[in-house]
């Protein structure tokens, strides 16, 4: 019969591992024991037979619990997090920028990522706090760190103040070599089923509007022509750039076609129109929701040349949704002039 009226505190880890089946079988008794136990090395026990992935995550989780608790060391609390970073992937950010955060961090300075919208400063941020963060409760002491994101672009965000921004390492996070592009554009392509270890986009057949399926070469190509021509104006009349996008952006595109392509996808025999839907979903909104009249312009030009230089996809989805906002936009202007 279990110890179960047993108070924990009482419990060592040598007397735990004799009731540790008992501990382990429901959430409830491990969150009990671990508010009432008062010896750190029962707790390392618990971790180390991963109670705290057992029953998943949350507010009121054995995860939070643990983490929450006074009794729990901190090289412990710092393995559980570790696995969060471990979740978020590989650091993927130019070298640069994850020795800036780090060292800033090392040297006790608050951190702000900053620049253009698609360059992975949310997704870094999260990567650092899960190997540097103290669990859920805050506490405002020499070891706290703080990790912040902004886009320059963002029409809400002002001028920061000079009395924030020299308490703060103000770290830029801005373009990406060719090299570390194609590291990204590999690492998502491989993460979904659909593409992984194909040398084309996945192992769907042929789309019957284009006639072959689209190589995986000519997907990467794409992103690469697509982002050459926003960063640099490489597709439009005005050799100068229509605006700053990172490569962030494409990994949704990846995600998307992955998804729609597959067997059972809504774009299961039209490819080629899956690609223009990514872009028109999740990329060419974020690069109207801060454009002028002037970059629509521009934006409806590089579509348009997508379009035409890459036959094997139908761009046609985010061609007319950028001259649609032209459009929108001119007769808003117009208006403003008669009226």
């Amino acid at each position: 019969m279990s110890n179960f009226g047993h108070r924990f505190d009482d419990y060592s880890r040598a007397e735990l591992e004799s009731e540790l089946d008992f501990v382990l079988g429901a959430a409830e008794t491990v969150k009990r024991f671990v508010r009432n136990t008062t010896d750190p090395k029962a707790i390392d026990l618990l971790v180390e037979k991963e109670a705290d992935e057992r029953y998943g995550r949350g507010p009121e989780s054995v995860r939070e619990t643990i983490l929450t608790s006074p009794v729990t060391p901190f090289e412990t609390k710092q393995e559980i997090l570790q696995r969060d970073a471990d979740d978020l992937g590989t650091i993927r950010v130019p070298d640069r920028v994850e020795h800036n955060a780090r060292t800033a961090l090392q040297v006790g300075k608050p951190v702000v990522l900053y620049g253009p919208t698609g360059t992975g400063k949310t997704h870094f941020a999260k990567q650092l706090l899960a190997e540097a963060g103290e669990g859920r409760d805050l506490q405002l002491t020499d070891d706290v760190n703080i990790v912040c994101t902004m886009n320059m672009s963002d029409r809400t965000v002002n001028e920061l103040d000079d009395a924030i921004t020299r308490r703060f390492a103000m770290i830029e996070l801005r373009g990406y070599e060719e090299a570390d592009r194609r590291k990204l554009y590999d690492d998502w392509l491989d993460a979904e089923p659909v593409f992984e270890g194909e040398t084309t986009v996945g192992s769907i057949d042929p789309t019957p509007e284009s006639g072959f399926t689209p190589g995986r070469e000519q997907l990467i190509d794409l992103f690469e022509t697509h982002h050459a021509g926003i960063n640099e104006g490489a597709t439009t009349d005005e050799d100068t750039p229509i605006t700053e996008f990172g490569p962030m952006h494409y990994r949704d595109v990846i995600q998307f076609v992955g998804v729609a392509c597959g067997d059972d996808g809504a774009y299961a025999t039209r490819h080629a129109r899956a690609v223009g839907e990514a872009f028109a979903t999740y990329v060419t909104p974020r690069l109207l929701n801060t454009a002028a009249l002037p970059q629509i312009e521009r934006l409806a030009d590089h579509y348009q040349t997508l379009d035409e230089e890459f036959p094997a996809f139908d761009l046609g989805p985010a061609v007319e949704l950028v001259e649609r906002q032209a459009e929108t936009e001119r007769r808003g202007i117009a208006g403003g002039v008669y009226e």
